[in-house]
């Protein structure tokens, strides 16, 4: 429950805002399953100066690391956020060979 609290205060920080970005990174874990971290990023509209925030969100198992395979988990991701992907203004990838196009 307290999880779920501070995951919509989040989300209503960056409504607030209006604009975001999104950081992804991909790293397998001890039993060889890929997982990717992701975090919003906002500026703080109530603090004066101004500041980016950076928001763990949570960590997701991803099975495909294509560029598709990462496109559609951050749709999905978005909307279950209820997040308009519109107001997406910045992506950064970590450890991401699939975006270098290797994969």
């Amino acid at each position: 429950m307290l999880a779920s609290e501070i995951k919509t205060k989040i989300i209503k920080k960056i409504t607030d805002t209006r604009y975001y970005s999104i950081i992804l990174d991909c790293n397998p874990d001890i039993s060889h399953q890929e997982q990717m971290s992701y975090v919003l990023l906002c500026v703080d509209i109530s603090s004066s100066p101004r500041q980016v925030n950076e928001y763990f969100s949570e960590f997701l198992k991803e099975d495909y690391t294509s560029g598709k395979g990462l496109f559609d988990v951050i749709v999905d991701e978005l909307k279950n956020l209820q997040l308009d992907i519109n107001d997406l203004r910045g992506q950064e990838y970590d450890n991401g060979s699939n975006m270098k196009g290797k994969h």
